[in-house]
């Protein structure tokens, strides 16, 4: 009976030792149950903070991306009209000096034809043209015939005609 008296007490100290553990653990339960939902939310926080950064992050890259496609297209523009922009010049300088060969050569034959009249040249078109009169007497005096003088006024029309067919379409 003593045994009986003794497993009975060591009993009830056990279940009084064990109502007090779960007394603990309830109470640290309670505390705990806060915590447990604040971490849920700071991990739902997280992960919402992560995907808004990696979405984040694909935007930029795209538009990134979408700049560079743009700057490199606006690049080959520019240098496709730079190259445009030479070409026109070169074409311009080249009938400015078609223009001052052809005024040179209308000068000569205005000069040719008014050689033998009394009319003076008129010394605006010496001007417009940067000619002197020398250039002019120059010129006549390699004429020496009326028949290289009309070859030369036809050349002349045919190439101011066809300057203006050019400035035209242009």
């Amino acid at each position: 009976m003593a045994d009986l008296i003794r497993t009975t007490e060591g009993f009830q100290t056990i279940k009084h030792k064990s109502n007090e553990t779960l007394t603990q653990i309830n109470s640290l339960n309670l505390l705990v149950e806060p915590l447990k939902l604040e971490n849920t939310r700071l991990v739902r926080d997280n992960n919402e903070l992560h995907m808004a950064l990696i979405q984040s992050k694909e935007d930029s890259q795209l538009r990134s991306n979408s700049v560079l496609l743009s700057l490199q297209k606006l690049e080959s523009d520019n240098s496709d009209l730079k190259f445009l922009l030479t070409q026109k010049e070169k074409v311009v300088k080249n009938l400015e000096e078609e223009v001052a060969t052809l005024k040179f050569n209308y000068e000569n034959v205005i000069s040719k034809d008014f050689k033998g009249t009394n009319v003076p040249i008129q010394p605006r078109i010496l001007q417009q043209g940067k000619f002197s009169q020398r250039d002019l007497i120059e010129t006549q005096n390699s004429f020496m015939n009326k028949e290289d003088y009309v070859n030369e006024l036809r050349t002349a029309d045919e190439k101011c005609s066809h300057l203006n067919s050019k400035l035209l379409i242009q």
